[in-house]
């Protein structure tokens, strides 16, 4: 039971030991149906594909090109040669290449995976074959089992038993997921945001207005991709405005640009004042469940030229505004609830807060190595630059990887041009990379010079 083609790239994988009572294999069937209604490109492992040595490299392929992989570990699938085959796999997949692992503990504990409790048993068929190397094969199951152990996982005691609750939870999820993966690469750190806001913005039966704030750099425009990709397949009716600050078309361009998106109008949009525009849009949203999302906006006035108001919208929209300046977030919120009885309280803005030292290293060592070559680890020294450097700020670990990946296995080269940025002034990266650049310039002019005059 799989997506449609071999050749496809799948959203997610999914793993089980298929029993003859059905639990297991009945809850992976369930779950892979719901991911399929939200339109979710599923691998399933079933026992209704052929198992052997030689359908092996199929399965491979699979799980190396999906995006999230899905181990339901159940009381025997530690028992199996093949799940422990594919579990082993999808930790390399993970360790090498960054994919996600999303474990379901169906009726195991933590305890038990991590104490390789059945790796016996699925060894003792091997035991006759002596060309295997029996310890090597075992020390590779029993290290996916220990990292797989280690990760947070779904269970079905948080649900109190209840498959349904824990398949739409592991549904909403993947989602998730997924809508970070989309926005990002390498999105470190952003499923936790996005979970944060999705709880804030959880009431289907009100009309809800909700603030980002973070400094330059810090992914709020990653932020706004992930929910409207999140949120998009809910609304007939969207409109994503992106780094509104940055662009230096007028309010009226920006009218324009919300009520095509809305009313899906194709051609020019005549507007020949802002408050022409205004009533325009009203006429557009009202009435209307509306998700519109505004990224990087500068301005009060360019919030109010949108005339974004309550009393325009049916229950269940969604207005989410990013900006710099908490102000600016406030004074939107003020603008949208006038007429209301609604007050602008801190539960509708959410700060952005930066990446901690772990995280900045791990977005600069996926971004700065192929994804054959990525490691956790690298010298010291370049470690303890980089998280000085980046500052928590996403966008400054990305720029230190791109600057860094044609030289990072020559740890010295590293660590001279980190010391060479750390002492030229700045007031953030971008100077300080173009000072380094200058410097570079000026050296090989210096450089020049010296071979013409031998």
């Amino acid at each position: 039971m799989a997506a449609s083609s071999d050749s496809c790239n799948y959203e997610i994988f999914i793993s089980y030991k298929w029993d003859m009572e059905g639990t297991s294999r009945n809850f992976s069937i369930s779950l892979f149906e719901r991911l399929r209604v939200e339109k979710v490109e599923v691998f399933l492992d079933s026992q209704c594909l052929e198992r052997g040595e030689d359908m092996l490299p199929k399965f491979i392929h699979a799980i190396r090109k999906s995006k999230i992989l899905i181990p339901i570990i159940s009381k025997g699938y530690s028992e199996s040669q093949w799940c422990l085959n594919e579990l082993t796999e999808m930790v390399d997949s993970y360790e090498s290449g960054g994919q996600k692992i999303l474990p379901i503990l169906f009726d195991v504990e933590a305890d038990h995976v991590n104490k390789h409790i059945g790796i016996d048993t699925a060894l003792s068929p091997l035991k006759e074959n002596k060309k295997k190397n029996h310890k090597q094969i075992k020390d590779g199951w029993g290290n996916a089992l220990t990292a797989v152990a280690k990760l947070l996982a779904y269970t079905l005691k948080e649900v109190n038993g209840n498959h349904s609750k824990l398949v739409n939870l592991i549904v909403g999820g993947v989602l998730t997921e997924l809508s970070c993966l989309a926005a990002a690469k390498y999105p470190v750190g952003l499923f936790g945001h996005v979970k944060e806001i999705e709880k804030r913005l959880c009431c289907p039966d009100h009309v809800q207005y909700f603030g980002i704030h973070g400094a330059k750099g810090i992914g709020k425009t990653t932020i706004a991709k992930a929910l409207h990709n999140r949120y998009s397949r809910e609304f007939d009716y969207k409109c994503f405005l992106e780094n509104i600050g940055t662009n230096t078309s007028e309010v009226i361009e920006l009218q324009k640009q919300l009520i095509k998106s809305i009313s899906k109008e194709e051609g020019d949009v005549l507007i020949p004042d802002v408050g022409t525009g205004k009533k325009k849009i009203k006429g557009c949203l009202h009435g209307k469940k509306v998700l519109i999302i505004l990224d990087g906006v500068e301005s009060e006035n360019q919030f109010k030229a949108l005339n974004i108001l309550f009393a325009w919208f049916d229950i269940g929209s969604k207005i989410i505004v990013t900006s710099r300046f908490e102000k600016i977030l406030k004074l939107a919120c003020e603008a949208f609830l006038s007429g209301t009885v609604y007050k602008v309280d801190e539960k509708r803005i959410f700060h952005l807060p930066k990446l901690d030292e772990k995280q900045s290293f791990q977005l600069f060592n996926r971004r700065a190595f192929p994804k054959e070559q990525f490691r956790e680890v690298l010298d010291k020294e370049v470690f303890k630059m980089v998280v000085l450097l980046a500052e928590g700020l996403p966008s400054n670990a990305v720029k230190l990887a791109e600057r860094l990946s044609d030289k990072i296995s020559n740890i010295e080269l590293c660590q001279r041009m980190l010391n060479e940025l750390k002492e030229i002034s700045g007031s953030d990266l971008d100077q300080k990379l173009q000072g380094w650049d200058d410097n570079a310039k000026k050296k090989r002019a210096e450089f020049g010079g010296l071979c013409r005059k031998s």
